[in-house]
């Protein structure tokens, strides 16, 4: 059985991972809606992952004797600010998620050595999450007199690579 304050804290982070989920989705429908199809499927393939991250830790919890428990999402974000806003909100998503995965990784050393392993996972998983995000937020940036349109199409060959 898992430690209850450890408990409260897994499910915190099932939040975060939903909450990314949403955010996600919505930059996804978004930048779909600006034209950017190229951008809006790497947002949606980012949802599916964060997705995928939120039904793991469900899984763990359960399996473990746990009640897995779903608080409330915050609400999306939106600008005129052109694509480059919502890659910028993504890598501080990502950023904050590395630290709260941390966080919790730090506790379950000191209270649960299985959930600690398990968490290693996820923080090695959030070494390519943030990089991948910087390496798109770099291309807005070295391209900034290109437009949105040009890191669009940059972008096609980016998700075939």
């Amino acid at each position: 059985m898992i430690p209850e304050v450890l408990l409260l804290d897994l499910n915190k982070q099932v939040t975060i991972e939903r909450n990314n989920h949403a955010v996600y989705s919505a930059m996804s429908a978004l930048l779909d809606t600006g034209n950017l199809p190229n951008l809006a499927r790497f947002m949606a393939k980012q949802a599916e992952g964060e997705w995928s991250h939120a039904k793991k830790l469900v899984d763990y919890i359960t399996d473990r004797g746990g009640v897995a428990f779903f608080d409330g999402l915050a609400a999306v974000e939106t600008s005129n600010d052109g694509a480059v806003f919502y890659f910028e909100l993504a890598l501080n998503l990502e950023r904050s998620t590395t630290d709260a995965l941390k966080l919790l990784h730090r506790e379950s050393e000191a209270m649960d050595q299985q959930t600690a392993v398990f968490l290693q996972w996820y923080l090695m998983e959030q070494v390519e999450e943030v990089k991948t995000v910087e390496e798109v937020v770099d291309c807005f940036h070295r391209s900034v007199n290109l437009g949105d349109q040009w890191v669009d199409a940059w972008m096609k060959n980016y998700l075939t690579s």
